[in-house]
């Protein structure tokens, strides 16, 4: 089933892939610091889960507002100035939302309206960092480069829920707002070193418009990104919701404190990290069904995860959880990559962007499920629901469980 495919040492040598690479891990460590943080500090602030989910809401609806439209539009900018623009703004708000908090004047409107551009900022990064990093090494390499960076992103899961807990209990808020400010700046060196510049883009003449349907022409005649997409959307909706509701089900069934909550998000980026560092290192030569099966799997890991009543078995079931996660994150770039013809990577990586914000969807669901029947109780019938769905697309969409 799997293969070795490209060396991640030998990857990681290359500056202008180990600079985006490190400016990734930046970016990403701010979200989990933040996810955590914030988090924890709304629902003191409000006692509401609702309030909770909707921070959360604000953070991914840009995927769907703006994954295609950024992605069409990615095709006639170099990414490194879109990068340098967006992380430099971002450095400059969290710098802003720390001393709102240190002053006492910050509200919950003010968190989520910094949740909203870090997601937007998210969503350009999302498509533009990815394809440079494909484009950097080449496609024979790009599976793996991008695969090793679906371990950055899972590392981050570790480290940035730990980090953040252990800065809200110490400091408060304002020091998780303060380390996403000097993050942020570091991916700004990073990406202001880099000598790599793309291939030339689409011509100014093409018109946005048609650069925006053309891609969604090309997305339906292609079967298997049509199923990964529908896949994607159930995991969104469905799945990763669950992380918004750690913090409740930690207090409210586990009365636990901020660190302990860390813990938990973090042993289920552990299990994330371990499986995409073999991904990384083998390459699964049927990456479809792996990527399929494997997000079958994490939905049933969650909805046991529901039911824990004790810290050290729910932070076994995450870490189940985090492995087969890593089926689904790690391959899934790859596989919009290496299924698309170049001129359309940019839209396609939209595309896939707009069904990943698909789970802000998932967000209100869950919040209102949490606000009439508490966390637990909400995360169990999401995964219910998740894993319906995904037997009805085993049954009807053949692409996704033939042999690649």
């Amino acid at each position: 089933m799997s293969r070795p495919f490209a060396n991640p040492v030998a990857l990681l040598r290359e500056h202008d892939y180990r600079s985006l690479w490190f400016a990734g891990g930046c970016f990403w460590t701010v979200r989990w610091i933040e996810v955590l943080a914030v988090s924890v500090f709304v629902f003191e602030f409000t006692g509401s889960a609702t309030a909770v989910a909707l921070v959360m809401f604000a953070r991914t609806v840009p995927m769907i507002l703006f994954g295609a439209v950024i992605g069409a539009l990615a095709q006639h900018f170099q990414g490194r100035t879109l990068m340098l623009f967006g992380l430099a703004v971002l450095s400059l708000i969290s710098a802003g939302l720390s001393a709102l908090v240190a002053f006492g004047a910050v509200e919950v409107w003010h968190i989520a309206l910094g949740a909203f551009l870090n997601g937007t900022y998210g969503t350009m990064e999302f498509s533009v960092r990815r394809i440079m990093l494909g484009e950097i090494v080449g496609t024979e390499r790009a599976g793996s480069a991008l695969a090793l960076d679906s371990v950055t992103m899972n590392g981050t899961r570790i480290l940035g829920p730990v980090v953040g807990g252990l800065l809200y209990e110490l400091i408060g808020l304002e020091g998780a707002y303060a380390a996403s400010a000097l993050l942020h700046g570091s991916a700004v060196l990073l990406v202001v070193g880099l000598r790599y510049r793309q291939s030339a883009r689409i011509a100014p003449k093409v018109l946005f418009t048609a650069d925006l349907f053309e891609g969604f022409r090309y997305a339906g005649t292609n079967k298997l990104l049509i199923g990964m997409f529908i896949v994607t959307v159930t995991m969104n909706f469905f799945s990763f919701p669950f992380v918004s509701m750690v913090p409740v089900i930690g207090k409210e069934v586990l009365l636990l404190s901020a660190l302990p909550i860390g813990l938990l998000i973090t042993s289920n980026g552990l299990g994330s990290l371990v499986g995409a560092v073999f991904i990384s290192l083998y390459q699964p030569r049927d990456r479809v069904r792996v990527f399929f099966f494997g997000s079958a799997l994490n939905l049933v890991a969650i909805f046991a995860f529901s039911f824990s009543q004790s810290f050290k078995v729910a932070m076994v079931i995450l870490l189940i959880a985090g492995l087969c996660d890593a089926c689904f994150s790690a391959n899934q770039a790859a596989i919009v990559f290496l299924s698309t013809i170049p001129a359309m990577r940019s839209r396609m990586m939209g595309a896939l962007t707009m069904c990943i914000g698909m789970g802000h969807f998932g967000l209100l669901h869950i919040g209102f499920m949490a606000s009439l029947y508490g966390g637990a109780t909400a995360v169990a019938v999401m995964t219910v629901e998740g894993f319906l769905v995904m037997v009805a697309i085993y049954l009807f969409w053949p692409a996704l469980r033939k042999k690649q």
